[in-house]
């Protein structure tokens, strides 16, 4: 679209990430101190940022569906007091350049191939 429009552009970075449920033993120490803790590493032998958010403690994982239920994403939800469960739903993201994702889908691709 940039190039049909003349427009110039530098890929950026991306967040890719998955939503989980772990038991709230787990998490017992940071629910404690954070309701909603938001954590962030750079965990070896990586060098991509990876986070959290979206805690729930005492929540689960749930799907949403969009456009006619053509698209289905997940999302967190949290009952504090009524109906609370016995686990915390997090998301984790990692951050990647679009550059690498890019590279990463072409070596995968050419082996595929081979």
């Amino acid at each position: 679209m940039c190039k049909k429009h003349n427009i110039e552009h530098l890929p950026g970075t991306v967040d890719i990430g998955v939503r989980v449920e772990v038991r709230n033993e787990v998490m017992e120490d940071v629910n404690e101190a954070l309701y909603e803790s938001k954590l962030i590493g750079y965990p070896e032998p990586f060098t991509n940022k990876v986070r959290t958010f979206c805690q729930n403690p005492g929540g689960f994982v749930s799907q949403e569906n969009y456009d006619n239920n053509s698209l289905a994403v997940v999302n967190g939800h949290s009952y504090k007091i009524q109906r609370a469960t016995i686990r915390t739903s997090l998301f984790f993201a990692a951050t990647i350049s679009v550059r690498r994702l890019m590279s990463l889908y072409r070596m995968q691709r050419k082996s595929a191939n081979l």
